[in-house]
């Protein structure tokens, strides 16, 4: 499998795939193909926590794409997100945002972060993404990659952190931390994460909502 990411704007991901590879997708991705493939529908509704995090973005189902012979595959979105692509390996699973999941091969795997309820809610819907294979992510506005290696806390705002290294910890910064903070609150910032650590982060640059208004 081979996957290029075309340059922001307006990406889309071009998938090579050979005979009985697949990849799994949001539905109402697919653009085109050169050859035969099959598609299966994936559902995931094996919990009560699935389809809670279907309120933060995540899908309950999704399409499967396996060829049947050597194939260029063709994915965009449909929402005017941009995309970028995540290699993940068995040693370093990372942690998205659930709404920002676009496809991902088959040898790679999404759950719901074991939190709880009340916790999820402050931060958001976040899936753990594990195996080895690739993650394609979609974010808005042109995404960001940070490598960061700090003990300082890095401030990120709420929104725009859609995925990150799970060695990283992050948490809703205590406005109550210092004066200088609350003035900074006071402008009509968002409140931020504080981050802190050994790893990469993903930020989004722009809101859903910003594009489409």
């Amino acid at each position: 499998m081979n996957i290029n990411i075309t340059e922001y704007p307006n990406s889309y991901a071009e998938v090579k795939l050979e005979k009985s590879e697949s990849i799994i997708a949001e539905k109402g991705s697919f653009i085109f193909s050169d050859g035969e493939f099959i598609s299966e529908n994936k559902l995931e509704l094996s919990s009560y926590k699935n389809i809670l995090a279907k309120l933060g973005g995540k899908s309950l189902s999704y399409v499967a794409y396996k060829a049947k012979e050597s194939l260029s595959l063709v994915l965009g979105s449909r929402d005017n997100s941009e995309l970028t692509l995540i290699e993940i390996s068995k040693n370093n699973p990372i942690l998205i945002k659930a709404d920002a999941h676009f496809a991902r091969s088959s040898d790679v795997e999404i759950k719901l972060l074991d939190t709880k309820i009340t916790e999820i809610f402050d931060s958001g819907f976040w899936m753990n993404v594990y195996g080895e294979g690739f993650l394609i992510l979609k974010g808005y506005g042109k995404i960001l990659k940070m490598n960061i290696d700090n003990d300082k806390p890095l401030l990120i705002e709420d929104a725009s952190l859609i995925a990150m290294e799970e060695k990283i910890n992050f948490s809703t910064v205590d406005v109550k931390i210092s004066d200088e903070l609350k003035e900074y609150l006071k402008s009509g910032v968002e409140a931020p994460y504080s981050i802190k650590g050994n790893g990469s982060i993903w930020l989004q640059t722009k809101g859903e909502y910003s594009i489409e208004g």
